[in-house]
């Protein structure tokens, strides 16, 4: 069964280089994205202020689900400038390969300054299609556009529609001369070791959106109109029936709360539960000892479900 689609959303501020709006980004997508996330469309995964063992944390976590992943904050021709260090594409690039060989992810969004070498790697790794800038920008102008492209791919729009939407919105509001030709799509040619041509003006292009084949973002949404992305049912409780493998995995990945929410509202199929409730909020078991109590929890749940089929 195929899960839901993640969408990770990375940001890192630097303290003595701070940038603004950041922040202003990170609640904005967080609002678009918020109610595809509890209609089970997508899965949201946000890290502020991400370090990288967060951001390699994630990609473990969701392995084979993620669709997106967008770096907002500083950035340069071959790093991400994270909240605890410089972190070097040449690793993490390995990494987010990996994780489209493992499902299908469809695009990396650099929200940062000067991003355009990273692009070469991940298309020739298999990724359809980068986001990426050749030149510094303006924190106010990468705010707006990926707000603007967000919203767009709520909407159900494919990636490349989001992308030249998203392009058109802001060269209508700016008045920086750098956006008069943005909206322009490249794409890479296999036979060749680079990357799809940098633009010869390089002012002339804060972003642009790189895509491995001419056919590869054809009508890839992140919400399907039809089940091509999100398939099966992926929810632990559904008609009155409990899906164990639902069930463990919110333990796998952490959603304890939730998941003891499900317990309260199903009490007589799953007596006891109270006693882990108490130990979770009251012992707050870290480490080692959560480790042992999410295997206990999920041995609950086998013996649980197993009474009721019995």
């Amino acid at each position: 069964m195929q899960k839901t689609p993640v969408v990770f959303t990375a940001f890192a501020n630097d303290p003595g280089n701070y940038l603004h709006l950041l922040e202003k980004e990170e609640d904005a997508l967080q609002k678009i994205l918020m109610p595809l996330d509890s209609q089970d469309k997508i899965k949201h995964v946000n890290r502020g202020r991400s370090e990288t063992a967060s951001v390699f944390e994630v990609l473990n976590s969701y392995s084979g689900r993620v669709k997106i992943f967008h770096y907002g904050g500083h950035a340069g021709s071959d790093f991400l400038e994270l909240q605890d260090q410089i972190a070097y594409m040449d690793g993490l690039a390995d990494r987010l390969i990996e994780e489209n060989k493992k499902g299908e992810l469809l695009l990396v969004f650099f929200n940062g300054c000067s991003t355009y070498e990273n692009v070469r790697r991940l298309l020739q790794g298999g990724i359809a299609a980068v986001i990426a800038t050749t030149t510094p920008i303006d924190d106010d102008l990468a705010t707006t556009f990926s707000i603007e492209f967000y919203k767009n791919l709520a909407a159900e729009q494919d990636i490349e529609t989001a992308y030249k939407n998203a392009a058109a919105y802001a060269r209508t509001i700016a008045k920086d001369e750098r956006v008069t030709q943005l909206g322009a799509v490249n794409f890479w040619n296999p036979q060749a070791q680079d990357a799809p041509q940098e633009p010869e003006v390089k002012s002339d292009f804060p972003w642009a959106l790189y895509v491995r084949a001419q056919d590869v973002l054809k009508n890839k949404k992140i919400i399907a109109d039809e089940p091509s992305l999100i398939e099966g049912a992926d929810k632990p409780v559904q008609n009155g029936k409990y899906n164990a493998t639902e069930l463990l995995d919110m333990i796998e990945e952490g959603e304890i709360d939730e998941l003891l929410d499900i317990f309260a509202d199903n009490k007589k199929d799953f007596k006891g539960f109270q006693a882990f409730r108490d130990e979770y909020l009251y012992d707050a078991p870290k480490g080692r000892d959560l480790m042992q109590f999410k295997k206990r929890l999920a041995a609950f749940v086998g013996k649980s479900l197993k009474k009721l089929n019995s």
